[in-house]
């Protein structure tokens, strides 16, 4: 129960973080095409460092660094969405947790690289998303 608040508090943290480098604010009209960039992507050098930290005692700092520099990941995922019937913010929500769960799950010895085991969480979780509004947009209401 704890693992899934910690998530919730995650992706409300991480999603308005996302949400203000995409837009710009975080208040008022936002824009797509604004000033702010997301943070650049962590170099591999940077990326083994901080894989190695994981599990360490800065180990939710060392999360939040991987997750904050990966963001511009959940933009790339999105783009092939582009055109879904689901809100572009329910879809950042749920690449945002997905980007979460795999910071959370990964294991660095398995051979494959954080960006393509969280490019496949990310994808998985709009997947989940786009396939409960498809059985909800079978209902009939009376």
């Amino acid at each position: 129960m704890k693992e899934w608040k910690y998530l919730v508090f995650l992706a409300k943290y991480h999603g308005g973080v996302f949400l203000r480098k995409l837009f710009g604010k975080a208040e008022g009209v936002f824009y797509i095409g604004g000033s702010d960039v997301f943070p650049p992507p962590l170099k591999p050098e940077e990326e083994a460092v901080l894989l190695q930290q994981l599990g360490g005692e800065d180990d939710v700092k060392v999360k939040s660094v991987l997750i904050e520099r990966n963001l511009r990941l959940v933009a790339y995922v999105l783009k092939k969405y582009a055109g879904a019937p689901e809100d572009m913010e329910d879809m950042i929500s749920c690449g945002t947790i997905g980007l979460i769960k795999a910071v959370n799950t990964y294991v660095p010895g398995k051979g494959t690289r954080l960006a393509t085991y969280a490019a496949k969480c990310i994808e998985n979780e709009i997947l989940m998303l786009l396939r409960g509004h498809k059985k909800i947009s079978r209902e009939v209401s009376l």
